[in-house]
């Protein structure tokens, strides 16, 4: 991903890129794949602002944790990671295999 970003003038993007696709897969992994039956598959795309990157699943469902309690390990990577990495410009797509979870980066 870093070499694409590269490739495209955007290497100011690879770090927070990393830290979005670690959280958008890393969710992916934990609530869809032991929910459907299916691959997880990673997309990155240029914009004309930046970039959209989505991980697309096999499970319909989305969880929007409530705020989790102060002793929890899980559940604070959307709001903590994502969000603020993306300005708040991140959301989810129904497929009608599963579903796509993007977030978008400007460029710095």
């Amino acid at each position: 991903m870093a070499e694409r970003l590269h490739e495209w003038g955007l290497s100011s993007l690879a770090e927070d890129a990393q830290l979005v696709v670690s959280e958008l897969v890393t969710n992916a992994v934990r609530h869809a794949v032991p929910r459907a039956a299916g691959d997880v598959l990673l997309s990155l795309e240029r914009e004309p602002e930046g970039i959209r990157i989505a991980v697309i699943d096999p499970w319909r469902g989305f969880s929007l944790s409530t705020a989790p309690e102060a002793l929890d390990e899980h559940g604070r990577g959307l709001s903590l990671v994502v969000g603020p990495l993306t300005d708040g410009h991140w959301g989810v797509e129904d497929l009608s295999d599963g579903k796509a979870v993007w977030a978008r980066l400007a460029r710095l």
